[in-house]
């Protein structure tokens, strides 16, 4: 499916700088990259989400936002990228209708407000789905329509996100805290003689970013969590400050764009080793869900007897929201 709707040589690196320059890749060999630009400017089929604080499994099995496509996570540090691809690409090139470029941003809008994702993501990069030290998970599998996404989502409200000043819309009030003075780390250390100055900054970066919360729904952050957010950002400033810069190789593969047809390229790995990494990650995102289902039944279950309730059918579909086939699916956790 990703391959249907990337470009056949995007441009692909170990590094985003290194994705931003005319550094194109055969698409299979993009998809191995750390980074790779994953839809043609002019010609965009995916909405991407990207979740560094935030689990987006436990949103969908919350019931706050349509199942992605795939994710793609990190296995690292736990980081995500939600994948939502899109069933018939919007034009984006100049001869292009206004409307559906609109209709699709809003709605990118509209479903990074409701996941809690990153608003200040510029929606150009994301970490390939096969790199090393990620894991591509599929979630619902399918294709959407950007009118199935924006089902549920109030697209009047979405407006954008990417400006500081609109930053009062986005429901994740820390997120948003967190990712905004964490941009002031770039180049710290040449701007403020010690972690002293760069805290005093930082302090008054958070001061900026309160009172664009005063027409936020639940208004400005309590101060001990703005006083938490300035020491984790400063602690993480100060833990890298003498760290040497990762050097990563050269995507294997990469050529100049004027080499574009070069057929010295390495092999691509083989069909069966790419459909056994996706049955993996098929049968990982089922384990996790059934999990998730039964720990929510579970919960459900304490809760009824804790209230005197007798533990039924309909008194779980009413707490859990699952369907009546879900509930009976799991039986033995609730019938005992």
């Amino acid at each position: 499916m990703l391959m249907n709707r990337a470009p056949a040589w995007p441009m692909a690196g170990a590094t985003p700088a290194e994705a931003h320059r005319p550094n194109r890749v055969p698409l299979e060999d993009a998809l191995y990259a750390p980074y790779w630009q994953f839809a043609p400017k002019q010609r965009q089929g995916m909405i991407v989400l990207d979740c560094d604080h935030v689990d987006p499994v436990e949103r969908v099995m919350g019931g706050h936002i349509v199942p992605p496509t795939a994710v793609v996570w990190n296995e690292e540090n736990g980081h995500s990228h939600a994948l939502y691809i899109l069933t018939h690409p919007v034009s984006r090139g100049q001869e292009s209708k206004l409307g559906p470029i609109k209709y699709m941003d809003a709605v990118r809008r509209g479903l990074t407000a409701v996941m809690g994702a990153d608003a200040r993501y510029t929606h150009d990069l994301s970490r390939g789905p096969l790199a090393p030290g990620h894991l591509l998970e599929v979630i619902s599998g399918r294709t959407y329509e950007l009118a199935d996404l924006a089902k549920g989502l109030d697209l009047r409200r979405a407006a954008p996100l990417h400006d500081l000043p609109d930053v009062a819309d986005v429901d994740g009030r820390n997120t948003a805290l967190f990712e905004v003075l964490r941009g002031e780390l770039r180049g710290w250390t040449d701007r403020f003689a010690d972690a002293d100055q760069l805290r005093a900054h930082l302090v008054d970066k958070a001061a900026e970013f309160q009172g664009l919360l005063a027409q936020h729904p639940s208004g400005p952050l309590p101060l001990s969590e703005v006083r938490s957010t300035v020491a984790s950002v400063v602690g993480y400033g100060s833990a890298h400050r003498h760290a040497e810069p990762r050097r990563a190789p050269k995507v294997p593969g990469a050529v100049d764009r004027s080499q574009i047809y070069s057929t010295d390229r390495p092999a691509v790995a083989p069909v069966p080793v790419q459909q056994a990494r996706q049955a993996a990650g098929g049968k990982h995102t089922a384990e996790r869900r059934r999990e998730t289902t039964r720990a929510s039944l579970r919960a459900a279950v304490s809760t009824l007897r804790a209230q005197g309730q007798p533990v039924t059918a309909q008194g779980l579909i009413l707490i859990t929201n699952h369907s009546k086939q879900t509930i009976y699916n799991h039986e033995d956790v609730w019938s005992q």
